[in-house]
């Protein structure tokens, strides 16, 4: 059975772009904002990785980390943000709410890629 991917982004684009590269490998669901992926994780249950925008309308990424580590039985769910702009201080409090790896969008797809396959290591490709 394939993992389950969450992308949760307002940039259609970036959804379209992350669903095709990883739904050959995954089990892939998209949102266009923070209230849509928390209600998704309520309805659906648990997903392996949220990847989820910093800015976006509705419920932020950072408040949306916040709202599934505190609400939710996160269990073993990743959580991958995406910024434009990233800096020192806006890394740190990404990491303190709770993400586990942050990388700056691009249109080169391959570094997000890449932190997904080390956040989730032995997921089945199947």
């Amino acid at each position: 059975m394939k993992s389950k991917v969450l992308i949760a982004s307002a940039d259609k684009y970036s959804n379209l772009l992350l669903s095709d590269k990883l739904s050959k490998s995954f089990d892939v669901h998209t949102v266009s904002d923070g209230k849509s992926a928390s209600d998704f994780l309520v309805r659906s249950g648990n997903v392996d990785l949220l990847i989820c925008d910093y800015m976006m309308p509705v419920l932020g990424g950072i408040d949306l980390t916040k709202r599934i580590k505190g609400s939710y039985s996160a269990g073993s769910m990743k959580i991958l943000m995406m910024t434009t702009a990233l800096n020192l201080p806006l890394f740190e409090e990404m990491i303190n709410s709770g993400v586990d790896a942050v990388v700056e969008k691009s249109l080169d797809l391959s570094d997000i890629e890449s932190r997904v396959w080390r956040i989730l290591p032995g997921i089945s490709q199947s």
